[in-house]
């Protein structure tokens, strides 16, 4: 997964309203990834989060379960 600059997070390009969908898989120890990607809306991120945590395609497996997603929200 390929991981999102860090210039992208810096406080003076998060505007007000923008949402962001913050995936995240890995072991649960010392392996893993997150990727950002930005969304139109609270209910998109929602949705796509939860496409994410459910999808058969996200690389979870019964060794390697952990994959998550959170929704931020820019001021």
């Amino acid at each position: 997964m390929a991981s999102l600059p860090l210039a992208l997070m810096t406080a003076s390009q998060v505007q007000a309203e923008s949402h962001w969908l913050v995936i995240t898989m890995g072991n649960g120890y010392d392996d893993g990834s997150m990727a950002v990607i930005p969304m139109v809306d609270k209910d998109q991120c929602e949705f796509q989060g939860a496409i994410w945590v459910t999808s058969k395609r996200n690389g979870a497996t019964e060794s390697n379960p952990v994959v998550g997603f959170e929704c931020l929200e820019g001021k």
